[in-house]
């Protein structure tokens, strides 16, 4: 008999085939600049040192099945196009080169840009030219065997089989939907009520010689009004904050509305404005709440993280266009 299928199900089975679509481009990708010996692929997003900037780049180790790195194939199809017979032994250890930089460095302009389009267009990449360096992100795929997928029919309420792009489709919109029911419960358990829209930045702030992962919310209501916490709410009662630290609180708001958070400030940290007042707990309590409820993740690293934003409507939850989902037994 078949089963309804849980949100954390769907959003679970869309990701499945979200993965196995990726590993389908990565393939491709491999195959195409590698040849068909390709068992495996290391990918990784890196910066490279260029002229006082670093440019954003990706570095591709494809191996063989014994685990041997393999060269540039430039007798597949992709390449015998771009690169004349007659220049493919000046490149032909190319892909050291690129290892050392990025994808396309050791080629002229215009190979270089359609490889760098190449890894746009299938793989998600971008090539940026910035200021700062930014963590190293690596992936990894066993070119051999694709990730594993739902096997049983996914079905509406209706009896309609959804493909594998529906799937993915309606995975994302439930993890949309899951996002944003965290966002509102989280701004409803410690934001004036009157909160209408939100934002969640995820940012990284220097401390000394690291980066501490840090949280900053930006709420408002619907004129546009900078929002604080609402220390009347029944989550702020168990900290027994007096009616006069509570006054100050929302006065201070009122005289400062939009200079009250420094701009490395996080969420938790506001309530150190009063020194006369042990804020350690309840600060604590809402990292904990951000970590729940906003997927934060307060960590320590050498470097400095990509910022990540996020806007949400707290008066209009994202759509579902299919919200009861079915599985077939085991």
């Amino acid at each position: 008999m078949p089963r309804q299928l849980t949100p954390t199900d769907i959003i679970h089975i869309g990701y499945q085939y979200e993965v196995h679509a990726y590993w389908g481009q990565v393939r491709v990708v491999a195959m195409a600049l590698f040849g068909a010996r390709v068992a495996g692929v290391t990918i990784a997003q890196v910066d490279v040192p260029v002229e006082g900037h670093v440019l954003r780049g990706v570095q591709i180790v494809a191996t063989d099945a014994a685990g041997l790195v393999l060269h540039y194939d430039f007798t597949t199809p992709w390449w015998v196009p771009h690169l004349p017979t007659r220049q493919r032994a000046r490149y032909a250890t190319a892909h050291l080169a690129d290892l050392a930089a990025s994808v396309g460095s050791a080629f002229p302009p215009n190979l270089r840009e359609a490889l760098q389009a190449l890894c746009e267009e299938r793989l998600g990449m971008e090539f940026l030219q910035q200021w700062e360096d930014h963590v190293p992100r690596t992936w990894m795929f066993d070119c051999r065997t694709p990730p594993p997928v739902a096997t049983q029919p996914i079905t509406t309420a209706a009896g309609e089989a959804l493909a594998a792009d529906a799937l993915i489709a309606v995975g994302r919109e439930h993890a949309a939907y899951q996002r944003w029911a965290q966002m509102y419960d989280y701004v409803r358990t410690l934001y004036d009520p009157r909160a209408t829209t939100a934002k969640v930045i995820f940012f990284s702030r220097y401390n000394d010689s690291t980066y501490d992962s840090d949280v900053r919310l930006e709420v408002r209501d619907a004129e546009g009004q900078r929002l604080y916490y609402d220390l009347h709410l029944p989550w702020w009662r168990r900290y027994g904050f007096s009616d006069a630290f509570i006054a100050a609180y929302d006065e201070a708001h009122q005289q400062e509305p939009e200079t009250w958070f420094g701009y490395e400030e996080n969420d938790a940290a506001e309530l150190d404005y009063y020194e006369d007042v042990d804020t350690t707990t309840p600060q604590r309590d809402v990292r904990r709440l951000a970590e729940l409820w906003l997927n934060a993740n307060f960590i320590e690293t050498p470097t400095r993280l990509d910022e990540d934003a996020a806007d949400y409507d707290l008066s209009n939850a994202p759509p579902l266009t299919y919200p009861p989902l079915w599985i077939a037994a085991d």
